[in-house]
């Protein structure tokens, strides 16, 4: 999976090779692995976690309202 964060701020960081990606929704956790259904989240504040194939990474998000958009094994996150 691929993993690009958008910031009108910090501009653009796209991850690849990303088996899962966590995050906290308003309405709950959520896991979304390779061939994820699509979906659109809102996120509350905290980290979004990468799990790759040799470590874990993450991001804080520190603005609460943030979207993620998951499609064809590509997770955008809006910030």
């Amino acid at each position: 999976m691929h993993v690009i964060l958008l910031s009108p701020i910090k501009g653009a960081c796209e991850v690849h090779d990303v088996l899962s990606v966590s995050f906290k929704g308003v309405t709950g956790e959520c896991n979304v692995l390779p061939h994820h259904a699509e979906m659109i989240s809102v996120l509350k504040k905290g980290y979004v976690f990468f799990r790759m194939e040799d470590c874990f990474n993450f991001v804080e998000i520190e603005a609460e309202g943030a979207i993620v958009h998951v499609k064809d094994d590509i997770v955008k996150i809006l910030v």
